[in-house]
């Protein structure tokens, strides 16, 4: 845990040479249950064969004590076996971009208050009575928006452009099973994060057909 939490300090202080800055002690209070939630389905893989790993969220609630922290439930679906989770995700940093950098240039048409990337991590316990169960761990981040009226909500301006992705989720997948190793899982909004050969995609995500019998056999482009 404590290399996790350097590691994402590290990717923070990187962020501020890159025209960002730490505003988590602006933000922290604000509510990004909204921002967490997505707005399409999340695109997920688990294992080394790239197994098609299908995550929902079904609830987001803020903390009532502490505000960087959020209680998820969801379910998770491999192959034909679904499982319920509940667990957590805490913010760890929250950053804007410098209105005067070139990062901010796309978004001006859109007269927004501030944009920015709230990263954080994130535990979600299966429900240990299901099979083949388990725990999903690891390291999140998502672009938000504060829209000219106030709105807190997702970045979604450059969701036309090629390789737009949002809510990247990577870490691991652990079996409560004795002695069981981990397992890669990560998944995300448009595109996967560390997805590797899986994705062949120019302009959007596009399963490498030598996987497309670990459950991408029916996966349609947009």
């Amino acid at each position: 845990m404590k290399l996790l939490i350097r590691a994402l300090v590290l990717s923070v202080c990187c962020n501020a040479a890159l025209g960002q800055h730490d505003v988590t002690a602006k933000y922290g209070p604000w509510a990004f249950s909204g921002v967490l939630m997505p707005s399409s389905e999340f695109l997920g893989f688990i294992g080394p064969n790239y197994q098609r790993l299908r995550i929902q969220f079904g609830s987001i609630k803020q903390d009532d004590k502490n505000p960087l922290l959020y209680h998820v439930t969801g379910t998770s679906q491999v192959k034909q076996n679904k499982c319920d989770f509940e667990g957590t995700i805490t913010l760890v940093q929250i950053t804007d971009i410098d209105k005067g950098s070139e990062d901010f240039e796309p978004y001006k048409d859109s007269h927004p208050r501030d944009v920015g990337t709230a990263r954080g991590r994130y535990e979600f316990r299966e429900n240990p009575k299901q099979k083949n169960s388990g725990v999903f761990s690891g390291e999140m981040r998502v672009d938000w928006f504060l829209s000219e009226d106030g709105t807190l909500v997702t970045d979604d301006v450059m969701a036309g452009a090629d390789g737009y992705r949002n809510n990247q989720y990577k870490g691991t997948w652990t079996s409560y099973a004795p002695g069981a190793k981990s397992k890669t899982a990560s998944w995300g909004e448009y595109r996967i994060p560390e997805s590797g050969d899986l994705d062949w995609g120019a302009a959007e995500f596009m399963p490498n057909p030598a996987f497309k019998h670990n459950g991408w056999d029916d996966y349609k482009t947009n």
